[in-house]
């Protein structure tokens, strides 16, 4: 069975307050020696041989989860890029809750010749009768993760040698410093991961070191304009990250609406109910009450937050 990440390079330690992450310490020893000598050939170079790597591991059965973001796009095109095969396979709400979603995973993969599968999922019907199970098996607090894991159970059915999803690595913010927080609900998928004993990769991106260095340093980072409205700060930050992945594969294909389907299950259930805020009332503050949804925090030595910084600056000012 897979590790959660390739040689334990990345640590993930929960304590009843917080997630903490932090680098192994040979990671950190590897970062020290080698920052100077990065180039953006040399990181491809190297995620490459990871990807041979990860071919070795997966099996034969492979499914990628493609919600149709650009994540799980990014998975599906690094193992086409490998020669791995695999199928992509997306979740299907009813009524259209994730319309958006579906269209762009059915464009993406028609322009990829990827195959493709669909599970329908009455949403509604799990939000109202299967929500606190599985809340409660997986220490979840979040109504949108539990319905991937429902979702995740019906891959399962399949037999998957591996079932991979999208991920996030390390990002440097303002303060130019390399920061990771996922909170208990985005790394929800280790619990489902270990009480199902699959092998499951749920942070592609941060899998292997050369995953994860190499979308480190080729992030785009641009001044966020002043005065931006909540929709239009969303916009610019996306076209940060769509610019970021499709200078890593052109083969990336941008959204046209960023939704997730559950924009339009809140605009329903406040419809029904003649009320703002209803959904997070019914589904997500049960939840919560039973698993905090704790922040994540990242633990890295000053002089490796430095050396990062540096190879950043290197490699994107060459």
């Amino acid at each position: 069975m897979f590790s959660d990440y390739e040689d334990h390079w990345f640590l993930v330690d929960e304590t009843a307050e917080a997630i903490n992450y932090s680098f192994s310490k040979k990671t950190n020893q590897k970062i020290l020696t080698d920052y100077k000598d990065w180039t953006l050939p040399t990181l491809k170079k190297n995620f490459n041989y990871a990807l041979e790597r990860l071919k070795n591991h997966v099996g034969e059965n492979v499914y990628v989860a493609l919600s149709g973001g650009i994540d799980s796009q990014f998975v599906c095109l690094c193992l086409k890029k490998a020669n791995i095969p695999f199928r992509a396979i997306t979740m299907v709400m009813d009524n259209d809750f994730n319309k958006p979603d579906v269209n762009s995973a059915r464009k993406f993969c028609k322009k990829h010749n990827i195959l493709h599968e669909e599970i329908n999922v009455n949403i509604i019907k799990f939000l109202t009768t299967k929500l606190i199970d599985y809340s409660n098996t997986y220490e979840c607090p979040s109504p949108q993760f539990c319905s991937h894991f429902f979702f995740y159970e019906q891959i399962l059915d399949k037999n998957p040698s591996c079932l991979l999803l999208g991920g996030f690595y390390p990002f440097i913010n303002n303060d130019d410093k390399w920061d990771y927080n996922l909170t208990k609900a985005q790394i929800s998928w280790r619990t489902f991961k270990h009480k199902n004993k699959c092998n499951m990769i749920g942070d592609f991106a941060s899998y292997s070191f050369d995953f994860s260095i190499l979308c480190m340093m080729t992030i785009i980072k641009r001044s966020i304009p002043d005065n931006l409205n909540k929709e239009e700060n969303a916009k610019f930050q996306y076209q940060m990250k769509v610019d970021h992945f499709q200078n890593l594969d052109k083969g990336i294909v941008p959204q046209y609406f960023k939704l997730t389907g559950f924009e339009r299950l809140k605009s329903h259930f406040n419809q029904i109910h003649s009320s703002q805020g209803v959904f997070n009332k019914l589904f997500r503050r049960p939840l919560e009450k039973n698993f905090t949804n704790k922040p994540g925090h990242f633990f890295i030595p000053k002089e490796v937050n430095e050396c990062l910084f540096y190879a950043f600056k290197n490699i994107n000012t060459i």
